[in-house]
């Protein structure tokens, strides 16, 4: 009997390490799981950051566009105000001129000139 329970014993300190190396190893099973769903995680992360600082960068690109377009609407409005502006006085210039006859404007302007 004596030899039946040292058997015994032995064989439940083998179960009991088997077990154990079998817990060990599920737990490594995990862990690497873990590690790769880590670096899944990363990786997708890492992807979806690219993929906004791109959306980021044409969104700039796009406002940078759209700036410039306004800039040259205003300008070209500018000089479309100033081109009016000039036309207007020297309609005015010319309205004054043209309101003398113009055999009395040619008088006016040979009045100007000293004589020789």
């Amino acid at each position: 009997q004596l030899a039946a329970a040292d058997m015994d014993a032995a064989l439940d300190l083998q179960c009991e390490a088997a077990i154990e190396d079998k817990g060990e190893a599920l737990e490594s099973l995990e862990r690497h799981v873990r590690e790769e769903e880590s670096a899944a995680k990363a990786k997708a992360l890492a992807t979806l950051r690219a993929e906004l600082l791109e959306q980021a960068a044409e969104q700039q690109a796009a406002a940078l566009k759209l700036q410039a377009l306004q800039r040259g609407r205003m300008a070209r409005a500018k000089v479309a105000k100033l081109k009016e502006a000039k036309a207007a006085e020297a309609a005015a210039e010319g309205g004054a001129e043209e309101s003398q006859p113009p055999a009395a404007a040619e008088e006016a302007a040979a009045a100007e000139e000293p004589a020789p």
